[in-house]
């Protein structure tokens, strides 16, 4: 309810100025989580800033900071505005290294770093820049482990959860056969500790398929589908195991819904090609 958040701190900033046992910087920082949630990145970066300036050595607000910057990143990224998706992950890893920094055991603030680092890795590939790559994602291996062992509580399953889902696609972006197995037990904590974690089945899935497990991969991305019904992208990964199973009929018919979503959805497209090849093949080998 971001927009009632949102609200609240602005009621809360032009009251009586009479903050009690809290501090105006936790109301602008909070103003900058609520402008987040409602997308206006720029606003909530400078309330992040104004939160700051207030109170230099606060963690929370150095973490938002950095998360805003990421955001920004993210939108560029998609734009294909490489330059400048860069320097906002530059500056959002300062934040976030500042985070850390004021608080070590900061679990939330590893986990954005690592998120950020894992993003700025993924924009450096698409840019054939394998070698600094790799180097972010094993920067962000490292954070992860840094938040596992932070000042996380039983009720931060959630979170902690979602750490072990993204170190797991760190783990599988980083390209080695023998960090697969490790990937894989990262997903399964994941899902213990929060079975409605969309992330945690789909890299489950993802990770699966890597491992050549296709019976347990089409288990994870069917639990993928149930929480997020119409996702192109996880319709045709259960797709592929199916093929990959011999399973060509249901195969074609999940394509064929994948591109019913997306029709120049090229995956799906490219696979669907293949499974009708196959039944080509297995219908010439019937006996007449």
């Amino acid at each position: 309810q971001y927009q009632q958040a949102l609200s609240a701190c602005e009621a809360a900033l032009s009251g009586d100025q009479n903050w009690g046992d809290t501090r105006p910087a936790k109301a602008w920082n909070q103003r900058s989580t609520a402008l987040a949630g409602l997308k206006q990145y720029n606003d909530a970066l400078a309330s992040a800033d104004r939160a700051i300036t207030l109170e230099e050595d606060y963690s929370a607000a150095w973490n938002n900071r950095g998360v805003m910057l990421w955001h920004l990143g993210q939108l560029q990224q998609a734009q294909q505005q490489y330059e400048f998706a860069e320097i906002n992950y530059e500056q959002a890893l300062l934040s976030t290294r500042q985070a850390v920094k004021l608080d070590p055991r900061y679990a939330q603030g590893w986990y954005n770093h690592g998120r950020i680092l894992s993003e700025y890795g993924q924009l450096l590939s698409l840019q054939r820049r394998d070698e600094d790559a790799a180097e972010l994602y094993q920067a962000a291996r490292k954070a992860y482990e840094q938040a596992l062992t932070g000042d996380l509580t039983p009720n931060d399953r959630i979170l902690k959860a979602s750490i072990f889902a993204n170190q797991a696609v760190v783990l599988w972006r980083l390209r080695d056969p023998q960090l697969l197995t490790e990937a894989l037990v990262a997903t399964q904590q994941a899902v213990q500790l929060n079975p409605q974690s969309f992330e945690a089945w789909h890299n489950q899935g993802l990770i699966l398929l890597e491992l050549k497990q296709y019976r347990g991969a089409l288990n994870a991305y069917t639990q993928a589908d149930a929480l997020s019904p119409d996702n192109v992208g996880v319709i045709t990964a259960k797709g592929i195991a199916l093929s990959r199973l011999g399973r060509y009929q249901d195969a074609l018919a999940i394509f064929e819904q994948a591109l019913q979503l997306d029709p120049e959805y090229m995956i799906a497209r490219r696979e669907r090609e293949i499974v009708l090849r196959n039944l080509i093949k297995m219908t010439q080998r019937m006996p007449s």
